[in-house]
């Protein structure tokens, strides 16, 4: 019995039909050829990693060690020093060797297509990843060279922006100080206007009942001093308001001659 190892072992067990070799009939040097390449694409047939058990190991010792007395028995009959046939019959170790060449050959001639096939697989693979990568960097650069556009617009606006802020700022600042001259102006005028009339107001009362008298007489009546005093109070007035217009025009030119300046 030929198996590859025990099924304990995780190894596949390969049959061998028994009718493979037939039995009971003579053998010439054809037939033992193409037997022992019968058995050599046998040993081939088996996985890498098979084990014959103890007994089938022993079977195949003592099958290999019958066979070689007997072909030995044989060989030493002939006048060949190779131990070779008169016919060209080879060596044991020379048949395995050109069986083994040919059933690797066959095997490789028949795996060659399949690889053929998956690296054409893979190439074309490649080249598509390979275009598509070429596509997504020249999509990357447009969008790259689109942002460093918009980013550039961008620094320019915000750095307007900023002058316009810095520009409304001085203004405000300015515009600030004119409101506090103006204020300030006002104010003064008001101050001054309640002074005034505090004042005129604790010196002199007019008296409503004073008429204008008729006929003039030496002495100046109280009718006459109450509108002379009047009119000192008019007078006061007059120049103060005159003072201070003075003072609003002089603020509202240089206030004028400032926007002027900001408009060039």
């Amino acid at each position: 019995m030929a198996s590859g190892c025990s099924p304990q072992a995780g190894c596949t067990e390969i049959p061998i039909k028994p009718e493979c070799i037939e039995q009971g009939s003579c053998l010439d040097v054809g037939e033992i050829r193409e037997n022992l390449r019968l058995l050599i694409d046998l040993s081939f047939r088996l996985p890498s990693q098979a084990v014959l058990s103890s007994q089938d190991s022993d079977i195949f010792r003592g099958s290999c060690s019958a066979l070689e007395k007997a072909l030995t028995a044989q060989a030493q009959g002939c006048d060949s020093v190779q131990h070779q046939s008169p016919d060209g019959v080879e060596s044991l170790g020379e048949v395995v060797s050109s069986t083994g060449g040919q059933v690797e050959a066959a095997r490789s001639n028949k795996k060659a297509p399949q690889n053929d096939r998956e690296l054409l697989i893979i190439l074309d693979r490649l080249t598509r990843a390979n275009e598509h990568f070429r596509q997504r960097r020249v999509e990357q650069n447009r969008i790259q060279e689109q942002y460093q556009t918009r980013c550039e617009k961008l620094s320019a606006r915000v750095s307007e922006l900023e002058n316009e802020v810095n520009s409304l700022h001085y203004q405000v600042f300015n515009n600030t100080i004119e409101l506090e001259c103006m204020r300030g102006t006002v104010s003064g005028l008001e101050t001054w206007l309640s002074h005034w009339k505090s004042q005129n107001d604790s010196s002199f009362h007019l008296d409503p009942i004073l008429k204008r008298p008729s006929k003039p007489k030496g002495r100046r009546s109280k009718y006459f001093e109450q509108m002379d005093r009047l009119e000192e109070q008019r007078d006061s007035l007059l120049d103060g308001l005159s003072a201070w217009m003075r003072g609003w025009n002089d603020a509202t030119d240089g206030f004028r001659a400032r926007s002027m300046d900001k408009s060039r």
